[in-house]
């Protein structure tokens, strides 16, 4: 897995020394043994099969939980809002990750269509205290990233457009309303 450390914050869990030692024992046996060993909400996809042998002395839980997951070709899951734990062959994670992609990329694409037919304008702000140049380059870097409003909701767009009027220390600013309501928050 690629992205390994975005799927688990170890430095939230205490990740006490543990020793264990597992002949030939199946796999959902073994991690319910580090639930139990852990007190942790361990749960164990419907693909996770096999055995597992193997003799761990004086180390961090964690650390010998991900060896035994990475020798089968799996991997650690968690929740970050609910802390449960879920174990699933790395395939099951990948095409999970893959879905959640297409309904972002859907998400985008619905809200792209729905923003082209929202009405633009075009608006002057009067700049006073702050260069024009380094504004329409902040304002252009915020627009692209996107911003959290503050009802949750992140505003991006890469249909403004932006002019600098270095006479009049001044952008001239063409996008939607919403848009234009950002530019105002930003610039005030």
């Amino acid at each position: 897995m690629e992205n390994y450390e975005q799927l688990i914050n170890k430095e939230k869990y205490d990740s006490f020394l543990i020793t264990i030692n597992f002949q030939n024992t199946d796999i959902r046996k073994v991690i319910e043994t580090f639930a139990e060993i852990t007190e942790e909400n361990i749960l164990v996809g419907d693909e996770i099969e096999g055995t597992v042998t193997a003799d761990i002395k004086n180390e961090p839980w964690m650390s010998a939980l991900e060896a035994i997951l990475d020798m089968k070709e799996m991997d650690l899951l968690i929740d970050q809002e609910t802390n449960l734990m879920r174990v699933h062959a790395r395939s099951v994670i990948q095409s999970s990750q893959s879905y959640e992609q297409s309904k972002l990329d859907s998400l985008k694409a619905k809200i792209a269509s729905q923003k082209a037919l929202k009405p633009k304008r075009s608006e002057l702000f009067q700049l006073y205290y702050v260069d024009v140049a380094y504004m329409k380059e902040r304002l252009t870097e915020i627009l692209t990233a996107g911003l959290a409003t503050g009802d949750g909701q992140t505003i991006t767009s890469s249909d403004v457009s932006i002019a600098a009027d270095t006479t009049q220390n001044a952008l001239i600013i063409n996008a939607t309303s919403d848009d234009l309501d950002l530019v105002e928050r930003v610039i005030d």
